[in-house]
């Protein structure tokens, strides 16, 4: 090939080569472009998806809160009608101190709400009705019960044997006592003590021996709910 024309098609070539080049920069850069665009996009659609979300999230949130205001302001509702037209007063003081109750051991105004309507039922004065919910919400949870579950345990043997309110921590720390001495739990004492306690009171039979034969025979293996109704028929034959 004469030098002329290598010349030539080298030129042709570098040319060609250089125009490839340009519109590969050309296209690089327009690729570029579509990629910084498509992410704005998503980031655009990932906010919002995101702002979405939070506003859904909230929307629950506010509607739990509202349901549980609402069961709350229906379970004091209850609690007032346990209150007398003087008594009635202590309405703002009970619904301050079960919020500030929920608060501090964890557990729902409905359920310390329901807590001290039983005890109001059990005919604890008002003015210490709140002392016996704080005792037995203490007691709820260190037995893993519902605060609902103490407070009946505990006004029962208070009605039984016509102890006063201010007796509520002793009966706790018996129970309690029981159930580390047997071989049973808080929620299986406490939904079941009230088919004997009664019965033993008016047999004269003292809570502390009532609970030294449940602790007894639960320890030997027999099941709460069985000793309990075993001691009741031992009581009905004396």
């Amino acid at each position: 090939m004469a030098a002329g024309n290598l010349w030539v098609n080298l030129g042709l070539r570098s040319a060609a080569f250089d125009r490839g080049l340009n519109k590969s920069r050309k296209n690089i850069r327009g690729f570029g472009s579509q990629v910084k665009s498509l992410n704005m996009t998503l980031k655009t659609m990932a906010g919002a998806l995101g702002a979405g979300l939070g506003f859904a999230a909230l929307s629950r949130g506010l509607s739990s809160s509202v349901r549980q205001f609402a069961t709350f302001q229906k379970g004091m509702a209850q609690v007032s009608t346990m209150l007398t037209e003087q008594t009635m007063t202590l309405m703002p003081q009970y619904m301050k101190q079960i919020r500030e109750l929920s608060v501090e051991m964890g557990e729902s105004t409905d359920t310390l709400s329901r807590g001290l309507f039983d005890i109001l039922s059990a005919s604890v004065a008002p003015v210490k009705a709140m002392k016996v919910l704080r005792v037995a919400t203490i007691a709820a949870k260190a037995g893993i019960t519902d605060t609902a579950t103490a407070a009946d345990a505990i006004t029962t043997i208070l009605n039984s044997y016509g102890m006063a309110a201010e007796s509520a921590t002793e009966i706790s720390d018996k129970m309690f006592a029981t159930i580390k001495r047997g071989k049973l739990t808080f929620a299986d004492y406490a939904p079941n003590i009230g088919k004997v306690a009664s019965l033993a009171a008016t047999a004269r039979v003292a809570f502390e021996d009532l609970n030294a034969s449940i602790a007894t025979l639960t320890r030997a293996g027999v099941q709460t709910e069985i000793a309990m109704t075993g001691i009741r028929s031992v009581i009905n034959a004396l």
